[in-house]
C-alpha cells in the first residue's frame, strides 16, 4: 500500500489498543513506574493510568518525553500492524513478501521508522533507507518512484522531456535499487499544458512517451543489471546515522521555538534530517551508507570499517548508541556533527549536559528551551591537523547553547 501522511499533525493514537501498547512498551524500556515518572515529569500510580499526550499539551506541561515516547510507540504499533497484514497473507502462501510505495513521509507523525519498518516488514519504493535497511529476502524487492507530472521532469520539448523521463532508471540501478515506477493520471492535456505526458492513454494502450521510460530498461536488461548488482558498493567508508527519536525531538524543538529561523530549519515533508548530508556527499562523488542506533550499537562501525560517521541533527540517541560512537571514536574513527549531538537521550530526557560532550570537547546547555536560534555571520579560520581554514565568512543560523570544554574552535559567530 501506499505510506501516505494521514494528514498534518494528525497526532494519534489515542484508543484502548494504542494506550495499551504504549503502557507496555514503556515498562519494558523503563523497568519501572518510578523511572518513568521521573523521565515524563507525571504521576501515575499503576501502569494502567499511563496514558500519551500531544504535542501542543506537551509544549503547555513542559512534558516533551513522554511525548516523544507516545511517537515512538505509534512507529511501533504501525510496524506491528504491517506485520499483522502479511502475516495474514501468509497463511495463505508462506513465501510472500510485502511492500509499501511512497516511504517519502518522514514527519513524526507517519507511524514511519524506517529501520523498524524496512529490516522487519516490508520493501517497496522512494528512498535510499530501502537498500540499507532490507532483509536479504526483500533486497530484490526496492524501486526507485517518481511521476510523470513532476517538476524535474516536465518539458514541452519531446527531446529534454525523454532525457528527463529515462534517466530515473539509471539512478535507481546507480543507487542499488531494482526497478523504478512511475506515477501517472489518464486526464488529457490541453494546449494550455504542453508540458504534461502521458505514458498511459484512456485504454490503457502504452504511449510514445511511456516508451521513453521503458528504452532505458531495455538497455540495462542487456546485462548492465548483473554487472552493477554483482559489484560491490563503495561507501567511501561514510556512515550518516537515521535516528528516529532525533526526528520526533526536532519536531519537538521546531514547536518549541516556532517563532524563530528553527521554522524553516526541519521541513514537515520529503526532506529527512541527513538529507543535506547525503546530498552533498553525493554531489562531491563520495558513497555512504545509512546505519540505525541499533547497528551502530551492535557494532556495525568497526565490522565494516567505517572511518566516518555524520550525526545530522541527532539530538536524541540511545545511550547504547552513545556507547558504541564513544568506542568508535576511542579506536580512531571520525565522527562528525553539526547541531546538538545527543543531547538527550533515545525517550527526550536530557541531563545537565550532552551524552557525547566528551568526545566532541564542548559542554552543552541541554535543556529543550536552550538553543535558540537565530540569523547570524560566521567567520572561520584555522588549523586542526590536516584542515585548514582561511578566512571563510558565511551567513548561518546559530545558537549560543554550547561552549568549549577541550575542543579547538575556528570559528566566531557574531550578533550572539
Amino acid at each position: 500500500g501506499s505510506l501516505s501522511p494521514v494528514g498534518p499533525r494528525a497526532d494519534v493514537c489515542f484508543c484502548e489498543f494504542c494506550v495499551d501498547a504504549l503502557s507496555e512498551l514503556m515498562r519494558a524500556e523503563y523497568g519501572d513506574l518510578a523511572a518513568l515518572n521521573a523521565s515524563w515529569s507525571t504521576s501515575f500510580r499503576d501502569w494502567g493510568e499511563v496514558r500519551p499526550i500531544v504535542l501542543e499539551d506537551a509544549l503547555q506541561t513542559g512534558q516533551i518525553t513522554r511525548w516523544i515516547d507516545h511517537r515512538r510507540n505509534m512507529d511501533r504499533v504501525w510496524t506491528d500492524a504491517m506485520q499483522a497484514k502479511i502475516d495474514v497473507v501468509r497463511r495463505h502462501d508462506p513465501n510472500a513478501q510485502a511492500v509499501a510505495d511512497n516511504f517519502r513521509v518522514p514527519t513524526s507523525f507517519s507511524g514511519v521508522d524506517y529501520w523498524q519498518l524496512v529490516s522487519e516488514v516490508v520493501g517497496g519504493s522512494g528512498t535510499s533507507y530501502l537498500r540499507e535497511f532490507s532483509a536479504p529476502e526483500r533486497s530484490h524487492l526496492t524501486w526507485l518512484r517518481y511521476s510523470y507530472w513532476g517538476m524535474p521532469t516536465m518539458s514541452p520539448g519531446d527531446h529534454l522531456f525523454r532525457r528527463r523521463i529515462g534517466r530515473y532508471v539509471w539512478e535507481g540501478l546507480l543507487n542499488g535499487l531494482h526497478g523504478s515506477s512511475y506515477w501517472t493520471t489518464l486526464w488529457a492535456a490541453t494546449p494550455h499544458e504542453p508540458w504534461f505526458r502521458n505514458p498511459v492513454a484512456p485504454d490503457l494502450r502504452t504511449t510514445e512517451e511511456g516508451r521513453w521510460s521503458m528504452d532505458p530498461v531495455a538497455h540495462i536488461r542487456t546485462g548492465i543489471d548483473r554487472l552493477v548488482f554483482d559489484s560491490e558498493f563503495d561507501d567511501s567508508g561514510v556512515a550518516i546515522l537515521y535516528s528516529r527519536s532525533s526526528e520526533h525531538a526536532a519536531t519537538a524543538w521546531q514547536a518549541i521555538h516556532g517563532d524563530s529561523p528553527a521554522a524553516g530549519m526541519t521541513p514537515d515533508y520529503g526532506a529527512p534530517l541527513l538529507r543535506p548530508f547525503t546530498d552533498a556527499l553525493s554531489a562531491l562523488g563520495y558513497g555512504h551508507r545509512v546505519v540505525s542506533e541499533q547497528q551502530v550499537a551492535d557494532g556495525f562501525l568497526s565490522e565494516e570499517g567505517i572511518r566516518l560517521l555524520i550525526l545530522p541533527f541527532a539530538q536524541a540517541i540511545d545511550v547504547e548508541t552513545a556507547a558504541a560512537i564513544r568506542e568508535y571514536v576511542g579506536g580512531g574513527g571520525l565522527v562528525l556533527a553539526d547541531i546538538r549531538p545527543a543531547v538527550a537521550d533515545r525517550h527526550g530526557h536530557t541531563g545537565g549536559s550532552g551524552l557525547l560532550d566528551d568526545v566532541f570537547g564542548v559542554t552543552h546547555e541541554a535543556d529543550w528551551h536552550a538553543y535558540r536560534p537565530v540569523e547570524a555571520d560566521l567567520a572561520l579560520s584555522g588549523e586542526a591537523q590536516a584542515l585548514t581554514i582561511r578566512d571563510v565568512r558565511m551567513p548561518i543560523i546559530a545558537g549560543p547553547a554550547v561552549t568549549p570544554g577541550g575542543a579547538q574552535s575556528m570559528g566566531a559567530v557574531s550578533d550572539i
